[in-house]
């Protein structure tokens, strides 16, 4: 049992242990195939994607800071757009629910009801541009830095004087 227990610990101090690794993907470019304003499909590599919500991951992966600002900027103006498109239910239920200047209970004026639901449909428009203007200056950021050639590297590394070795490295990335 000692031999055996001795032989373990002897492997494990001396075992080259490698409890994980890191896969290295390469970026591929994101398409957009249709009208940016009025519902585009969006292409990453050869796969179509199925909302601009599924980009998230892709332009995340690259962790820059404008790219994410406009990400975020887009999904802020989506979910204000879902609020926007529910304002003429919530006036109907408040007019149904109040009195209103007629003195029936009950009473929808027509007018209102199509200038407040007509309203948000011009509201709700002009937020999904503005949300897709910011997600189209994301995804153009991300192919402009996905594409952009990388500056090589040279590395010099001098061990200690007693090995007697030197050692060059140089690193190119394309």
């Amino acid at each position: 049992m000692k031999t055996l227990l001795s032989i373990s610990f002897f492997l494990l101090c001396f075992a080259d242990l490698q409890a994980q690794f890191t896969k290295t993907v390469s970026l591929k470019p994101i398409q957009i195939q249709g009208e940016v304003i009025f519902g585009a499909k969006y292409r990453y590599g050869l796969r179509m994607l199925r909302d601009a919500y599924s980009l998230e991951v892709p332009l995340s992966s690259l962790e820059n800071k404008e790219i994410e600002r406009q990400y975020e900027g887009f999904k802020r103006i989506d979910k204000a757009v879902k609020w926007v498109n529910f304002i003429p239910l919530f006036y109907f239920v408040y007019q149904i629910s109040n009195n209103t200047g007629s003195g029936r209970r009950g009473f929808v004026n027509p007018n209102e009801f199509w200038a407040v639901w007509g309203g948000s449909i011009l509201a709700s428009w002009g937020l999904k541009i503005a949300g897709r203007v910011k997600l189209k200056k994301a995804i153009d950021t991300y192919n402009d830095v996905i594409f952009m050639p990388e500056v090589g590297q040279v590395n010099y590394r001098i061990d200690t004087p007693n090995l007697m070795s030197y050692g060059l490295k140089a690193v190119y990335r394309f």
